[in-house]
């Protein structure tokens, strides 16, 4: 055989062999861009159902402290105050409507009693197990917003003294608080990863392993944004828990010493109402503390945190600057003293009573975020 024949016939082989090579290397970066995409999404999808989580732990807590307010001092609360004629002298007080913008009116009242003996019932009945859902609507969407008609026709039962019926209509009503709440458009895109193709060209595999790549990128981006507002949605509901416990600690004293005052009155008036002119000014002085108080009070549980969007509402952030504010200024007043710390608060997990100092829930095990 010639000789160039030869050189001709080697040339053309190690061209083979040179560029077989450069299209496993082609096909071997194409993998790891796969790879690396493949990490991006999974520690972006991780951070966002880590921050969704702890968004629904928050907004869990804020529902059973709603509910245990609602529950306690305010039913406490409601029991005493329906046993005073409210008039003129009873709604004066000096300096307390400059400190107050929250005082609650009669029909305020009433969506209270209804509210709380809702729940009453529904505790005592086992009609709703106040399941995860229905405490996460109560937190995100307040009480009346929440459930609007379903709470309106369970105070039709409540107005005949069906407390089971009452009891079944809103239970379903708040039940419905996880679908109403949008922390469920908080996921993940879902993203489909295929191998690389032994029959396609190596140039088309790293094509579509770099499309693949802007594709992940652009996912991240969403888990991102997503990821911050969960985090800004567990900040805010931690916000209104504080909050709203620490009013509670003041707003509760008020509430029992209003129901002891109205307790013994109503057995010295024997029957009807208490009049204003029966209580002494000290005890009037109570009945308005606590009236305003109650107003605060219900404007926290009442104001919806969400919007239909799972966007924060401006009006959560309003309501909340004009409570700390009216708060504070009752305090500056003197018109009510801070209390220290409850050596007791309700798991947020299950909702029962446990020792403020303890690491985890004796009941659920949950760790305690006081």
């Amino acid at each position: 055989m010639p000789l160039p024949f030869i050189i001709a016939t080697g040339a053309i082989g190690l061209l083979g062999i040179g560029g077989h090579l450069s299209a496993k290397e082609t096909n071997e970066k194409a993998e790891m861009i796969v790879e690396r995409a493949k990490n991006v999404y999974h520690d972006a999808r991780l951070s966002l159902e880590t921050a969704k989580y702890n968004a629904e732990e928050s907004l869990t807590a804020l529902g059973y402290a709603k509910k245990n307010v609602l529950e306690g001092s305010i039913k406490q609360f409601v029991q005493a105050f329906e046993r005073i004629k409210d008039d003129v002298r009873l709604r004066d007080s000096t300096g307390m409507n400059e400190v107050s913008h929250f005082a609650i009116d009669e029909q305020g009242i009433t969506e209270l009693r209804k509210m709380s003996d809702i729940y009453s019932s529904m505790v005592s009945s086992g009609a709703a197990g106040m399941a995860t859902g229905a405490l996460i609507g109560l937190a995100a969407n307040g009480t009346l917003s929440l459930v609007g008609t379903g709470l309106s026709i369970a105070g039709n039962f409540l107005a005949v003294g069906e407390l089971t019926g009452a009891a079944a209509i809103a239970g379903t009503s708040l039940s419905m608080g996880m679908s109403l709440t949008p922390l469920s458009a908080f996921v993940a895109p879902v993203v489909l990863f295929t191998a690389i193709s032994a029959s396609s060209k190596a140039d088309e595999n790293l094509e579509k392993a770099n499309a693949k790549l802007a594709e992940i990128e652009s996912a991240v981006e969403k888990m991102k944004v997503s990821e911050t507002m969960c985090n800004a949605i567990a900040e805010r509901a931690d916000m209104f828990r504080e909050l709203l416990v620490e009013l509670d600690e003041i707003f509760s004293d008020f509430a029992k010493r209003l129901d002891c005052i109205t307790e013994k009155k109503m057995c010295e008036v024997q029957g009807g109402k208490i009049r204003s002119g029966d209580l002494t000014e000290e005890e009037l002085n109570v009945a308005r503390a606590a009236k305003a108080l109650a107003g605060a009070v219900k404007a926290v549980i009442d104001v919806p945190m969400l919007s239909k969007e799972g966007k924060l509402t401006i009006e959560s952030q309003t309501t909340y600057d004009e409570v700390r504010a009216d708060y504070n200024k009752k305090l500056e007043s003197g018109i009510i003293q801070k209390k220290p710390k409850s050596s007791t608060i309700f798991c947020t997990g299950c909702g029962k009573k446990i020792a403020r100092n303890a690491k985890f829930c004796n009941y659920c095990g949950k760790k305690n975020t006081y």
